[in-house]
């Protein structure tokens, strides 16, 4: 009978280890952002010069493609 007249209570004093803990956690948290934040910029910038390099190689191809519809047009004509 005694143990059902109990009830539950809400302790209101705060452990000081559960600060520390949730301070490391947010802390953790931050750094993994920024990390993870300085990743994306790399990749965005290496992204950029990928895009330049196709550019230029889609140039060259395109002037390749030229000389090459030249020549068939010389050959052809002779």
């Amino acid at each position: 009978m005694e143990q059902e007249s109990q009830h539950w209570s809400l302790d209101k004093r705060i452990n000081l280890s559960h600060i520390f803990t949730t301070a490391a956690m947010l802390i953790s948290l931050f750094v993994w952002g920024n990390k993870i934040d300085q990743r994306v910029t790399t990749l965005e910038a290496q992204t950029a010069a990928n895009k330049e390099v196709v550019n230029r190689l889609d140039s060259r191809l395109d002037r390749i493609e030229d000389k090459l519809d030249r020549l068939i047009e010389h050959k052809a004509e002779h």
